[in-house]
């Protein structure tokens, strides 16, 4: 819908419509045509986000698992998780969402104490329904997980580092994140952890290689 309208008579419109031979209004004219929207309406990322948050358990608990045991206080971060968004979540879907993220636990716990959690599918679908703010949301978590005990681990941080990779997050905001933990954390004190790889550096790297990785991190800090 196209109006022409008197100058300062602009209130004749609310919400968007207008009466016919209204005072002020000068020509209108319509047109009708289709728009076929292939983004996200807000039913559909509601609908993602939820799901998200649920997949995000099981990539957080295959991180805390990683050194074969679930810490008590990295399950307290997942649990912290689960109540944010419940507590976010509408009156009628709570429930729901509780029984569906304990289930996603207890799955994740069981797969962890066996065969090992599979995340192939899991980072799958997070690429397919997840965005870039949910998908750094989901590392985010992880890398609470990841120093909730205090320790950084080697092992854990090299799976931290090929999730980013898996869910395209930029490896900026990955080294951002990674820094951010580490204030809070010390290198965990197993003589079987390599101290470069919580570095980032690569074992094939040349010595010049490492020596210019160890002056950048060395002004960082």
């Amino acid at each position: 819908i196209l109006r022409f309208i008197e100058a300062g008579k602009e209130d004749i419109v609310r919400l968007g419509l207008c009466n016919t031979g209204a005072s002020g209004l000068i020509w209108e004219g319509r047109q009708s045509f289709e728009f076929n929207f292939n983004q996200k309406g807000y039913e559909e990322e509601k609908i993602h986000r939820r799901e998200v948050s649920i997949l995000a358990i099981t990539l957080a608990m295959a991180v805390s698992s990683a050194d074969r045991w679930f810490d008590e206080e990295e399950g307290e971060v997942v649990k912290k998780w689960i109540q944010r968004h419940i507590n976010s979540a509408l009156p009628g879907e709570k429930n729901k969402l509780k029984n569906d993220m304990n289930m996603a636990v207890e799955k994740a716990y069981q797969d962890g104490m066996s065969t090992g959690i599979q995340t192939d599918r899991v980072i799958a679908r997070l690429n397919e329904i997840g965005d870039k703010s949910s998908k750094f949301e989901v590392l985010e978590l992880c890398f609470e997980v990841m120093s909730a005990n205090g320790d950084m681990n080697p092992d854990e941080v090299t799976l931290l580092k090929a999730y980013a990779n898996l869910l395209e997050v930029p490896n900026e905001e990955f080294q951002r994140l990674m820094d951010l933990h580490a204030l809070n954390t010390s290198a965990n004190t197993d003589p079987a952890n390599d101290d470069e790889r919580l570095l980032g550096i690569d074992p094939a790297w040349s010595n010049s290689e490492k020596l210019a990785c160890l002056r950048k991190e060395f002004k960082k800090w």
